[in-house]
Order: structure tokens, then C-alpha cells, then sequence
């Protein structure tokens, strides 16, 4: 079997949020055409006070309506509402569903004034193929 260089199918990561929220924030959209999915890092620094919660939305082309999506896993962190006695953590998602387009939302949940200090990276997983394998 013949070797192969893999190293196109490595993506980068987009840095959708970096630094403080103290309102309801939307990042702009993450193109996922091509990819399977995405996962999503979230690094939670120091809430100060208020509550945020972290939801997505999605739609299948971009500039296209954006809808609440629930093909989520959350694989390590917590999915409760961030205070200032639930931060400094990190939560690890994987965007499951078909849509092409990703966004992030963080909800201000219970009102605040300097807010959560927060950092999310979403990284396209591996590209959708048309072989019957990763070889293809």
C-alpha cells in the first residue's frame, strides 16, 4: 500500500470570542462546508458576575436564516449556566448536524455588568470524502 500526505485534511481553528462578554453575544458564522462537523472550545476564565449560557445556531448556507440547533455533544465541562461560582473551566462540544454554517451564541441569562471573561475556538473536523475511506 502506497503512503499518502494526510496533512490537507488538518484544519485550523476560527477564534470566535476572545475576551470579556457582558451582554448577549452572537459570533459571526464559521464555515463548515466540506466538514463533518466541528468541535468547539470554550475556555471559561473568571465571571465576575451575571449568568451566560452557551447555545448554538446554525443554517445551510451563508447569510441564510440562522435557527437554534441542538446536534450538540458536550464531551467535557459543564452545560449550566456560567456565574461567578461556576467559572474557570474548559468545555469541550462537537457540532454533529448537517448545516454548513455555525455560529455561537452566549446568552446573558441573569443580568450582570463586567460579565464572563471567555475565549472559543471552533475547529472544522475532518473533510466530508466521497471514497469508501480516508485513503480515497
Amino acid at each position: 500500500m502506497a503512503k499518502r500526505n494526510l496533512g490537507h485534511m488538518l484544519n485550523t481553528g476560527t477564534r470566535v470570542f476572545s475576551g470579556a462578554i457582558a451582554a448577549t453575544t452572537t459570533s459571526s458564522e464559521v464555515d463548515l462546508s466540506g466538514n463533518h462537523g466541528a468541535m468547539i472550545i470554550h475556555d471559561v476564565d473568571v465571571c465576575t458576575d451575571g449568568g451566560y449560557t452557551i447555545s448554538y445556531t446554525s443554517a445551510s448556507a451563508s447569510g441564510g436564516t440562522f435557527a437554534a440547533d441542538t446536534d450538540i455533544e458536550t464531551h467535557q465541562g459543564s452545560t449550566d449556566e456560567i456565574t461567578s461560582s461556576n467559572d474557570d473551566f474548559l468545555r469541550v462540544d462537537e457540532y454533529v448536524g448537517a448545516n454548513s454554517f455555525l455560529k455561537v451564541v452566549v446568552t446573558e441569562s441573569t443580568s450582570g455588568v463586567t460579565g464572563v471573561v471567555l475565549t472559543t475556538v471552533v475547529i472544522p473536523t475532518f473533510p466530508r470524502h466521497g471514497g469508501s475511506s480516508l485513503m480515497d
